[in-house]
C-alpha cells in the first residue's frame, strides 16, 4: 500500500532519476498479492513429502516465466519484464496451491479464511 500511495517518494530516496518509475513498483505489487493470496502452499507440499510436485511446478513456472520475461521485456521494455515476472509468480503459486488442495485437501489460500469458505462450495 505504501508503494501505491507514495512510491514516487520512496523511489526518490535513491535519486531523482528513479522517482518517475512508480509504475514498475505497482506492477510488482501484483506479484506480492499473488504471494499473499495463495499463502504457504509450497511449504505445505514440502511438509507432506510432495517435494517432487513442488519442484515440477516450480520448474515449469520458471520456464514459462523466463520465456515471458524475455519476450515481453523485448517488446514492452521493463514493464513487460515486470508483467512476465508477475505471470511467473502467479503460475507457480496458483499451481502449487491447486496441487496442495487436490492431493492433500489442504487449502492454504486466502479462501480458507472463515468468512470466505462459502466461495469454495
Amino acid at each position: 500500500m505504501a508503494f501505491a500511495i507514495g512510491g514516487d517518494r520512496i523511489l526518490g530516496l535513491f535519486g531523482p532519476e528513479y522517482a518517475g518509475d512508480k509504475i514498475y513498483l505497482l506492477i510488482l505489487c501484483v506479484a506480492a498479492l499473488f504471494n499473499a493470496a495463495t499463502g504457504p502452499a509450497g511449504f505445505v507440499l514440502v511438509m507432506f513429502d510432495r517435494q517432487r510436485a513442488f519442484n515440477l511446478i516450480s520448474g515449469f513456472s520458471m520456464a514459462v516465466g523466463v520465456t515471458l520475461c524475455v519476450v515481453l521485456g523485448r517488446t514492452f521494455g521493463l514493464a513487460g519484464f515486470c508483467w512476465g515476472y508477475v505471470a511467473w509468480i502467479g503460475i507457480q503459486n496458483v499451481g502449487v496451491a491447486a496441487v496442495a488442495f487436490r492431493s492433500l485437501k489442504i487449502n492454504a489460500t486466502v479462501l480458507s479464511a472463515p468468512g470466505l469458505r462459502g466461495l469454495l462450495q
